[in-house]
């Protein structure tokens, strides 16, 4: 992405070289996929910069957010290291048994990937389409995040990894991760992004599977679709 700089905070240089090979790695990935934001998502102004970092230097030392992915206006900051987000999620099935737990551990143990890490940052990058308004996400903030998870995942998965994060949150949802929030705080934030990636994909298969016809006409008054908030 040649019209974003890439910053990197680090703690030394060790990190430094891993961040900057990975960055390299994803942002020569996503050159392709920024052109179809841009023809097809009316994503016109990208952000600066990605701040490459860790998740301790982006949920402790650039901001409180407990997951270390997020953006504004001029920069998105971004932790690529696969080991802390397999943590992260694990995280949210401590003390949950059972065959369904079990599979998403085993999901999260075994088959996240660097894809999956692509689509992260790649679901920030559709936050900037021209299509949302800060209006429209005070209204219903689910659609625009649903949104931008649906478009990333879509485009930058295959069918089958795809279709198995969407089973991984339709189990998700069925947990009650929510209510252990005040014991892990990322649980609380990851439970009404699956919920709005859910909702997004339903409403979308009933209209026939046209994102940008769903896209454009923006969040229905009223909706109710499965995994609603």
């Amino acid at each position: 992405m040649a019209d974003i700089a890439d910053i990197f905070a680090v703690e030394d240089g060790r990190e430094l070289d891993m961040l900057r090979r990975i960055a390299k790695k994803f942002t020569r990935r996503l050159e392709a996929y920024v052109g179809v934001l841009r023809r097809d998502f009316a994503v016109r102004d990208l952000p600066t910069a990605v701040v490459w970092t860790s998740r301790r230097t982006a949920a402790e030392y650039l901001s409180s957010i407990p997951v270390p992915a997020y953006t504004n206006d001029c920069r998105i900051v971004f932790c690529p290291i696969l080991a802390e987000w397999r943590e992260l999620y694990l995280a949210q099935l401590v003390g949950l048994t059972g065959p369904e737990a079990e599979e998403v551990r085993g999901y999260y143990l075994n088959t996240l990937s660097e894809n999956n890490l692509l689509q992260i940052l790649g679901h920030e990058l559709v936050h900037h389409s021209e299509y949302f308004s800060d209006a429209d996400y005070d209204r219903a903030p689910w659609f625009e995040e649903g949104m931008a998870e649906y478009i990333s995942r879509r485009l930058l998965l295959t069918a089958a990894e795809f279709d198995a994060e969407e089973r991984v949150n339709r189990l998700l949802v069925k947990m009650p991760v929510p209510e252990r929030a005040g014991q892990n705080r990322a649980a609380g934030i990851f439970a009404p992004y699956r919920k709005s990636f859910l909702r997004v994909s339903d409403l979308i298969a009933r209209r026939g599977g046209d994102v940008r016809t769903v896209l454009s006409s923006g969040a229905p008054d009223g909706y109710e679709g499965e995994g609603s908030v």
